[in-house]
């Protein structure tokens, strides 16, 4: 797997594939443990915990925010 894509409550997403994999709702605490960057929108709580768990983020804010 190359990418994880957390829908939250959305319904983002497509097809898994072998390089994609789609999460519902996971607790970022336990998820950033395991990714090597985590690319999100600008939510504070997220940044926050890249930053506690020492994991690369980058920043793509959606509309509005």
């Amino acid at each position: 797997i190359r990418a994880i894509i957390s829908r939250g409550q959305s319904s983002l997403g497509g097809p898994e594939t072998e390089d994609v994999m789609y999460l519902d709702d996971c607790p970022h605490g336990w998820l950033f443990r395991y990714v090597a960057v985590v690319i999100r929108h600008s939510g504070t709580g997220t940044t926050a915990c890249g930053l506690l768990n020492g994991r690369p983020t980058l920043i793509v804010p959606f509309f509005g925010e």
